[in-house]
């Protein structure tokens, strides 16, 4: 639940949903609107449930909200949207307050000062001028700066209410809209420009090397398992591996894939500390990691770590040589599994009942250093012929293996099959 997304004018935000509570954006930059000019409010809720918005304008800048100022009213939605004219009379020279309420669709529908039961209220702030606002000032941002051929979103955050916007994606193409998307056809790093035009005049802004398109994305994910009733902050917040180190929000966002923007490097047989966040609460948290990047994630030898009943755990973790079938130079795909401790069933494509997944990538590297031959036996059978199991433990970076059993039979396997 909660508001993801607000946009008017030059005000496009993106905020975390009903994990951030009420927030008040009051004191940060805000669109100026035109006295009689008409704008669209749209406001982003959660895209997995219908909501009901109300969205307020304190034009006479009384500190209430009244029923005049009313400017947007939808119900049973997930895309709110609806405009409205500035009017004559609205103060001038001022900062006036923008309200947005939002509730789920079942709940009473929220008013200006009520408190939401499942989703949240948010401010911001406006200005509205008696005459057109002087020339536009370029900002930009991409939601996300690097790319494995998804499309890049671009929001534009330019001052003083443009009319006109021209994009040039650094590949040949542009585009007139005010926040467009956009897919590069291939690898590469590009510049992007943004020229913005209002009655006053123009600016331009251009950010070189702003989008890192690549081509080595790890496999498509085998699942996305999505949260099935989030709640009470449970979820990853933080993944520290290696020179991982991202955050992001809890489980009310749900699934994330972060494969392709955020990946680290290991090195096979040397440990690294592994270092997780969640909620405050009690969580189980699984770690599972593509090794022979068949794009599954195959039990038990790819779960890299388990923590029942864990609060933000701190480990280490290490990658095997010996693994079956370990790709080495090649991003392979990292799942974090984190839900209410002792929930059952669980598994890497299993919906987490109040937590989340999150993916990353790891590129695993050979070890170079001297191999250090090391091994363990079973024996799975006494009576009769014996039969023996042999465990590779062996460190370092071994590149070939040859095992003499004693009897004259031999092996090149990593791991060789039962011997009798």
């Amino acid at each position: 639940m909660g508001i993801y997304r607000v946009q008017l004018a030059s005000l496009d935000t993106t905020t975390n949903g009903v994990a951030d509570g009420y927030r008040d954006y009051s004191c940060g930059t805000g669109p100026t609107l035109l006295r009689g000019a008409t704008y669209t409010l749209l406001v982003r809720t959660n895209p997995s449930a219908d909501e009901t918005v109300r969205a307020w304008i304190d034009f006479d800048d009384n500190g209430q909200f009244s029923s005049a100022e009313l400017i947007l009213s939808s119900n049973a939605a997930r895309q709110h949207q609806a405009s409205f004219a500035v009017p004559a009379t609205a103060a001038t020279g001022r900062s006036l307050r923008l309200r947005i309420a939002a509730d789920y669709v079942n709940s009473p529908i929220p008013t200006a000062c009520s408190t939401s039961q499942y989703s949240q209220t948010e401010d911001y702030r406006v200005r509205v001028s008696a005459s057109a606002p002087p020339r536009p000032v370029v900002r930009f941002v991409a939601l996300d700066t690097v790319s494995c051929g998804a499309a890049v979103i671009f929001r534009d955050q330019s001052l003083n209410s443009p009319a006109t916007w021209q994009w040039s994606f650094g590949d040949n193409t542009s585009s007139a809209q005010q926040s467009p998307t956009h897919t590069y056809a291939l690898p590469g790093t590009y510049a992007v420009r943004l020229r913005a035009c209002n009655a006053a005049g123009c600016d331009s802004l251009t950010k070189a090397s702003y989008i890192t398109v690549r081509s080595d994305a790890p496999r498509p994910a085998p699942c996305a398992p999505a949260t099935a009733t989030y709640c009470c902050g449970f979820g990853l917040t933080r993944i520290r591996l290696a020179t991982l180190d991202h955050a992001s929000a809890d489980g009310s966002t749900g699934y994330q894939d972060f494969s392709c923007a955020h990946r680290t490097t290991l090195t096979a047989d040397r440990p690294v500390p592994l270092q997780l966040t969640t909620g405050p609460n009690a969580h189980d948290v699984r770690v599972y990691l593509d090794l022979n990047d068949n794009g599954q994630f195959d039990l038990p030898g790819e779960l890299l770590y388990e923590g029942l009943g864990v609060q933000s755990p701190a480990t280490t973790v290490q990658v095997a040589a010996t693994a079956l079938g370990l790709v080495y130079n090649r991003p392979l795909r990292l799942r974090v599994w984190t839900d209410i401790a002792g929930t059952t069933p669980f598994g890497p494509c299993v919906s987490p009942q109040r937590g989340q997944v999150e993916d990353y990538s790891v590129l695993v590297l050979p070890n170079a250093g001297v191999p250090a031959a090391q091994f363990s036996l079973s024996y799975p059978q006494w009576c009769g012929p014996t039969r023996v199991a042999v465990a590779n433990t062996t460190t370092g970076g071994a590149t070939s293996y040859a095992w003499d059993f004693g009897d004259g039979t031999t092996s090149t396997a990593v791991t060789p099959p039962i011997h009798t």
